[in-house]
């Protein structure tokens, strides 16, 4: 199951010819993940739901190193 809050990048993922040409690399990858799975669902998840995800994404976006935690 792939949730995001982005109904733009859903449709990119499910329906291959509203995908922008030039992230067409990546999609291949993301079929072929698909294709590997067999059952792969989809799902419109509002950043409300999804808080912390939607947090770590936007502070992993300013960030000039990656983040590391350790345990």
């Amino acid at each position: 199951m792939v949730d995001s809050d982005s109904i733009v990048e859903l449709t990119w993922c499910i329906n291959e010819k509203s995908r922008p040409w030039k992230y067409w690399h990546i999609f291949a990858s993301i079929d072929e993940i698909k294709m590997s799975i067999h059952e792969v669902l989809f799902r419109k998840i509002g950043r409300d739901a999804n808080g912390m995800a939607d947090s770590l994404a936007k502070s992993g976006c300013f960030r000039s190193q990656m983040f590391f935690v350790d345990w």
